[in-house]
């Protein structure tokens, strides 16, 4: 039989499990917590994002374990959503033109300061702006190249994935031929 309904359960694959099954069965634990079975798993975790990054040739910290299907969706929903909002955009491409103040976005964009403040925090956190202090004011910035950096990870993971799915495709021409 070849089963085809990959999008509702995978079987996991005999190496992976081997992998997996110290940690199912003796050194378990929570990652997020602070006592002697939480740091071997946080340890762990590290290791195995460590592992992925480099098969992927991607950073350690692009890596994101998530625990199935929905919730890496509504990651990846959420996370675009967030960069995409429509004042978002029209900030990248102002600081895109130069560096400017906080207050002077706020201006810019009829906003109080707490408000560009909290775009400018997810703009931040996404890796695209930096901002520093000048004297009093606080200026925001393009990071250099980054707008580069993330389509470059997207190339990346376009040919990692359209290697995949052409070795699937391969396999399953394979496959038919082989029951004719």
């Amino acid at each position: 039989m070849v089963y085809l309904d990959h999008n509702a359960t995978t079987p996991v694959a005999p190496e992976v499990v081997d992998a997996m099954l110290p940690y199912l069965r003796e050194t378990f634990g929570n990652p997020s917590s602070d006592h002697p079975a939480g740091r071997a798993a946080a340890r762990a975790v590290v290791a195995a994002r460590a592992q992925v990054s480099n098969l992927i040739g991607a950073d350690p910290a692009e890596i994101v374990f998530t625990s199935g299907g929905t919730e890496s969706n509504n990651l990846a929903i959420r996370g675009t959503a967030s960069v995409a909002d429509p004042t978002r955009r029209r900030i990248v491409e102002r600081l895109a033109r130069g560096e400017h103040p906080v207050m002077e976005l706020a201006r810019e964009f009829s906003i109080s300061q707490p408000a560009v403040t909290k775009h400018l925090d997810t703009l931040e956190s996404a890796g695209l702006i930096r901002r520093r202090r000048a004297g009093r004011q606080r200026i925001c910035y393009l990071r250099p190249n980054a707008l580069n950096s993330s389509v470059e990870w997207i190339a990346r993971c376009r040919r990692f994935w359209h290697q995949r799915f052409d070795a699937l495709d391969t396999l399953l021409a394979e496959t038919t031929s082989a029951k004719e």
